[in-house]
């Protein structure tokens, strides 16, 4: 049987280079933060949005609060269903994704990305061309836009993803590995 001969240092000598420091983490930690304020925040639109069809659905068909205002439940009742199903899904997405990037795995990246960019498309088709900010309500979809970019902002950045990388690695081994000098045989 063959095997190694292995020269061992006598002592533990300094490395050449200074070890390479892990890549930082703020970029990754602040897009899993908001991911997470996002994915509450389409979940409270979610609930809000269950409410409404469930308080529709309750009310006797024909009804309304005043007697010449055509009765557009229905229309309501699919609007604000579609919402509950959308806002659900982009919960989903960014709770998820922003689990998954704490625990420094790509799929979180790619989640919240993928929950941020449909938002952020609704968000500029809420506010069509024009940015001002009038009343409290715009604030909010302002505040909302905001939000969106720097989570996608943060979420593409290199550095996340050398974060995440550098989760992946394994730890390296302690001290130096042995020189191989030459091979024996072994009886």
């Amino acid at each position: 049987m063959l095997t190694c001969k292995a020269i061992r240092y006598p002592y533990n000598p300094q490395p050449a280079y200074p070890a390479a420091s892990e890549p930082s983490k703020v970029t990754a930690i602040a897009a899993a933060i908001f991911a997470a304020i996002a994915g509450l925040i389409a979940a409270g639109i979610t609930v809000f949005s269950i409410y409404v069809v469930v308080d529709i659905a309750r009310t006797p068909q024909g009804r309304s609060h005043a007697d010449d205002l055509p009765d557009l439940s229905g229309i309501v009742l699919v609007g604000f269903f579609l919402l509950g199903v959308v806002s659900g899904v982009l919960a989903l997405l960014y709770l998820l994704g922003a689990l998954l990037l704490f625990l420094r795995k790509t799929a979180g990246r790619v989640l919240v990305i993928m929950a941020t960019v449909p938002a952020l498309a609704a968000n500029v088709f809420a506010f069509g061309q024009d940015l001002s900010v009038r009343n409290l309500e715009d604030v909010g979809r302002f505040a909302t836009f905001l939000l969106c970019v720097a989570i996608v902002i943060l979420a593409a950045l290199p550095s996340t993803g050398r974060w995440i990388a550098a989760g992946k690695k394994s730890a390296p081994p302690q001290g130096y590995p042995a020189i191989v000098t030459g091979l024996e045989q072994r009886r």
